[in-house]
């Protein structure tokens, strides 16, 4: 199987799956069905994973849309009560923030705090056990996979993690994918739900290699809070004034780049997240010449499938990243599942 990296439809949430050899990084998780047709993202989880294991499972942060059905695909406790032949999948490691490991679980995000928190707990040789370990990042640090794939965590920092905003508190990782070291460096901008002031900090505290991307998740599922501010938070649709450094800290866009909106569908009206103005901002900072049609490298993975949901899927290889042609429409229906015991946000 080629390394790739895929955005699941989740409408207005993420899932997002990177294959790099052996290892599966899926980052955050909403995993839900309803009375609707709806994607069911588990085959497509399941089939990346080796040996019905997860390598790594980055929680960006533990907001409903970012968690939600985590216990329905992934062994929670122990992993000495897991088998292999098991129907869910095993975490052999989870990345998360600190925050989280004294975050008040809801009902939806109870699930995987209560086991990032049994993983923070454990000591000596059973904490670095698969389906035991546990990494708490912030700014600065670094993760490496295999001998492929590598990250960079650009935030949170201890006053974002510390903060009111849980958006502001997200696993920031600028993911670099290089198959050989002579070969083409891809670099993965994944940002969760950060809105402008953590942007702003990230412009003056990064050189632009670490802020490079050929391809960047749009932030906060297409949302404007990463480019600005509200003028007035009591209006809804109302104006938004640009941070000018935030804005800056996402354009270090590399040739012709690409940009995915993990929401629904983009329509011209008051939605925010996604946001219309938003998507026109991301085509601009995509656009290479005034002849560019930057708009052919965004894509929203509500509409990939001339207009229906279907994933969005780039092959990594030595030559850089590349879009997987699209399938037809008449594909979607192989992917619909019945109701889940949450119901779909």
């Amino acid at each position: 199987m080629s390394d790739f990296i895929k955005y699941l439809p989740v409408r207005n949430g993420d899932s997002i799956l990177i294959k790099s050899g052996d290892s599966t990084v899926l980052t955050d998780i909403k995993y839900c069905t309803s009375s609707e047709d709806s994607y069911d993202i588990a085959p497509d989880i399941k089939d990346a994973c080796s040996n019905n294991k997860l390598h790594l499972f980055v929680s960006t942060h533990q907001d409903q849309d970012h968690v939600l059905g985590f216990s329905e695909l992934f062994h929670c406790g122990s992993p000495d009560n897991w088998k292999q032949s098991d129907e869910k999948l095993l975490v052999n490691e989870i990345v998360c923030s600190e925050r989280a490991l004294n975050e008040k679980g809801t009902e939806v995000s109870e699930a995987i705090l209560d086991e990032i928190q049994r993983r923070h707990k454990l000591k000596g040789d059973a904490s670095s056990k698969d389906g035991n370990r546990l990494t708490v990042v912030s700014e600065g640090d670094k993760l490496s996979v295999d001998t492929k794939l590598s990250g960079l965590v650009l935030a949170p920092n201890n006053e974002e993690v510390n903060g009111e905003s849980p958006n502001n508190s997200s696993v920031v990782i600028q993911w670099t994918y290089q198959s050989s070291p002579t070969t083409t460096k891809t670099k993965i901008l994944l940002g969760g739900d950060a809105e402008c002031e953590v942007w702003e900090r990230l412009d003056g505290d990064y050189e632009v290699d670490c802020l490079e991307w050929s391809l960047c998740t749009a932030p906060h599922h297409c949302s404007m809070t990463p480019f600005g501010a509200k003028e007035d938070k009591t209006v809804k649709g109302g104006k938004y004034i640009d941070n000018d450094k935030a804005i800056k800290a996402l354009s270090n866009k590399v040739g012709n780049a690409f940009v995915v909106s993990s929401s629904k569908e983009i329509k011209r009206n008051d939605d925010n997240p996604p946001h219309y103005q938003a998507k026109s901002k991301w085509i601009k900072i995509l656009e290479n010449s005034a002849n560019d049609d930057s708009s052919s490298r965004f894509f929203c993975t509500s509409t990939h499938n001339d207009g229906n949901e279907a994933p969005v899927i780039f092959t990594l290889n030595d030559k850089g990243i590349h879009l997987e042609k699209k399938k037809t429409s008449k594909t979607k229906n192989a992917a619909l599942s019945s109701t889940t015991k949450y119901g779909c946000i």
